[in-house]
């Protein structure tokens, strides 16, 4: 199999000037995509069912920019066997593609998902079958039932998982194997189940909304997360924060020519705890992430705030020309000196460095959240640790789908 290396070509629109930068959202399905579906063709459905399955890939791609060539669809349909129906570089219009799903052949046959994943991860995506470097590497996978083989499919599913895929998965039915569901998407927000075919239809545009938006890397950013370890902030809590950096991590495309995230965490002391250049592996990202040992200690914002406008985006550390220079900062209390915060701000927002703050409980000052991010719409809130999930989407629309700009 080859290698998914990454390059991306930045579209990030520079001009001269010291404003502040402006954040300019793209519309859904702009960025380029490989896209493949992987459909089950299993005895367990009648023909007409499979029929709605193809009709449900056919309205997924009336919306999709097929003619230039920035989305790329693959279609793979298993059963007993796998079959490569097209690749991704198969088709060079909408029309051409749309035509030759419809006339795909129900076959019929057992439901060997774990064939199906290993097809997926060792034929799909290599640049001979139309795979593009630098291009997010999507599966949609649609079943109704669980596999002849559970552990051989979940055992599939987490070798495939080491590959920099993102993996949606769609159950249809009272006879999916939830675990497998969740064995083989890439996260649990991939997992979709709905009761019977005729419902695909409906799920068109959420999945659509799902696929298209949460993807970082292809215009490459440069992305801290400034994590608050101060002692009001219990270990659990903590690990929360992780873990929804982990869900960004895993929707963005790591490397040195697409998205670098760096970690800084602050209470007492700041710590640069991953530079922006450290890791070019999701999973390597992800492995220095879980293995951080918090500190405690006062909530001092304003020394966090003045290192990374001083040491935070540096080439030293990783930091690059050419792409934005975004901080999200997670805090859940007021800062200690107020007023430090307050001086650092006002300079942190004379650089080119992008803001947005979390704010998470009762403790936080809306008014300090508003001041360090610089704008209304870069301040989100939460009313617990628990519910941090729950801004996940916004959060990552108006951070990864972004081009920053500099003013005159």
């Amino acid at each position: 199999m080859a290698p998914f290396l990454l390059f991306a070509v930045s579209l990030t629109i520079l001009q001269l000037g010291n404003a502040l930068p402006l954040m300019k959202e793209l519309s859904e399905c702009d960025n380029p995509a490989d896209i493949v579906f992987l459909l089950d063709c299993s005895t367990s459905m009648y023909p007409a069912q499979f029929k709605q399955q193809l009709a449900f890939v056919n309205n997924f791609t009336e919306g999709m920019d097929i003619d230039n060539g920035t989305i790329r669809i693959a279609v793979v349909t298993f059963s007993t066997t796998v079959q490569t129906e097209f690749n991704l570089n198969a088709y060079k219009t909408k029309a051409e593609m749309q035509k030759a799903i419809s006339d795909i052949l129900y076959l019929g046959g057992r439901t060997h998902t774990w064939l199906a994943l290993d097809h997926i991860r060792q034929e799909i995506f290599t640049t001979d079958n139309g795979g593009r470097i630098g291009v997010p590497k999507i599966v949609i996978m649609i079943t109704d039932g669980g596999s002849n083989e559970k552990k051989k499919t979940i055992e599939a599913a987490k070798i495939l998982h080491k590959d920099p895929l993102r993996v949606f998965t769609i159950g249809i039915g009272p006879s999916v194997d939830t675990d497998e569901l969740k064995a083989i998407a890439s996260k649990p927000t991939n997992i979709f189940q709905i009761d019977k075919f005729d419902a695909l239809k409906a799920l068109t545009s959420e999945i659509i909304k799902n696929v298209c938006i949460k993807v970082c890397g292809v215009h490459p950013s440069d992305i801290i997360f400034l994590l608050d370890e101060s002692t009001s902030i219990y270990d659990d809590d903590f690990g929360i924060q992780l873990s929804f950096l982990i869900s960004f991590i895993r929707d963005s495309v790591i490397g040195i020519n697409a998205t670098q995230i760096g970690v800084v965490t602050f209470s007492s002391n700041v710590i640069y705890r991953i530079k922006l250049n450290q890791f070019s592996k999701s999973k390597d990202l992800e492995n220095a992430v879980l293995s951080i040992n918090r500190n405690h200690g006062d909530t001092n914002t304003g020394d966090a705030l003045k290192l990374i406008r001083e040491e935070g985006f540096t080439k030293a550390n990783g930091g690059r020309d050419g792409v934005p220079h975004i901080l999200i900062v997670i805090t859940d209390g007021q800062a200690q000196s107020p007023e430090k915060t307050a001086r650092e701000s006002a300079a942190i927002h004379k650089t080119d460095i992008a803001i947005f703050t979390i704010g998470i409980g009762p403790a936080v000052k809306p008014s300090e959240l508003r001041m360090i991010a610089g704008a209304d719409d870069k301040v989100f809130r939460t009313a617990s640790y628990s519910t941090l999930k729950t801004i996940e989407k916004t959060l990552f629309t108006k951070v990864c789908r972004v081009e920053v700009i500099k003013n005159d």
